[in-house]
This record gives C-alpha cells, structure tokens and sequence, in this order.
C-alpha cells in the first residue's frame, strides 16, 4: 500500500531539526571546518579595491563571451593569473537569525524532498532497512551533490569538499535514521 507524503510529515520536519543541530555541530562545535577558509595576502588593498562593488559572484579575469575569451590579451591574463571567483555579500550587519532561518527552510525542503522520494520506491510495508537505506542515500546526495562541481569548476579545496562530503553523511544517517523510526506501518 502506499504512503502519501502528508503521512510522513513527521519524518519530514524531524529529518529537517536533525540536519540543522548537526550542521550546528559540525560547523560551530567540531573543529573540522575552521582551515576551510584563509587570508588573502594583502587584504587591505583587495578589501578597498572592492568597495562599492554590488553584492554577486563575480570571476576574473573576466570576458563575456567565447570571442572575448579567444583574445590574446585575455588569455595571457588568464594564463599569467590571478585567476579566480569572488563572492560579495550584502553590505549591513551580519543577519545570522535570517542565516539560521534560511538554512532550516533549506533542512525542510530537503527531508521534503527525501520524503518524496520514499513516497515513489517505498510502500508502507516495505522494511525498516529499505527505508533507512533509500531516505539516507537520498539525503546524502541532496547534501552534499553540488560539491563536486565546486572542485572541478571553480578550484573549491578537495580537503573542504571531503569534510563537506562526510558531513553530509551524518544528515543522511540521522534522516535515515528517523524516517525508519516513523514510517508509517513500521
């Protein structure tokens, strides 16, 4: 018989508390994340060079289109180096209650997700392990599947993007975990 996503609603929101503390505890009380970022030599001159720019992603050096790319000027620019992606935030105060929210509203679109797929390859009397195995997979993948893009598109460090990879496991084990406990019929 099969279960509808309003029945696992439950697992969905508890799925989604679970990945928020432990998102807390891997990035605040674990100490694992704190080389992930580093000074830039000279930050003072880089910090006012970009003052004024808007909030974005920007990349340098930069060209618009393929024929741009193709120029000699460019591409001894872009071989020479520097080379890279720069994120600019919103200027203001750091806003971390609307981080904290944001990040929990992307917990509960996750386990949503999760959810729905269970709905698709799991009926109610499938078993624990199944359930486990299947919600757990999905919530890994959903956690941690951009990261590899990251590597090979835009030099994000494969040491940052393991730890990323394995804290995404501990979401998927704890969702798991809690989808198996309250699947309807278990």
């Amino acid at each position: 018989m099969p279960v509808t996503l309003l029945e696992l609603w439950l697992p969905i929101v508890l799925g989604a508390l679970a990945m928020f503390l432990l998102s807390f505890v891997f990035w605040m009380l674990m100490k694992h994340h704190y080389g992930d970022f580093r000074a830039l030599p000279q930050e003072d001159g880089l910090v006012e060079a970009l003052d004024g720019a808007p909030a974005g992603q920007f990349r340098f050096p930069w060209c618009g289109t393929p024929e741009e790319m193709a120029d000699p000027a460019f591409q001894e620019r872009y071989n020479n180096g520097p080379k890279g992606f720069v994120v600019v935030l919103p200027r203001g105060p750091f806003a971390m209650g609307a981080g904290l929210g944001k990040t929990l509203l992307f917990c509960l679109v996750v386990t949503a997700a999760v959810g729905y797929v269970a709905t698709i390859g799991l009926t109610r009397e499938s078993a624990g392990l199944d359930v486990f195995r299947l919600t757990s997979t999905v919530t890994w993948l959903t956690a941690c599947g951009a990261h590899g893009w990251s590597v090979i598109w835009m030099g994000r460090d494969r040491g940052q993007t393991l730890r990323d990879v394995l804290d995404s496991l501990g979401y998927g084990l704890a969702v798991g975990a809690l989808f198996m406990q309250f699947w309807p019929g278990a």
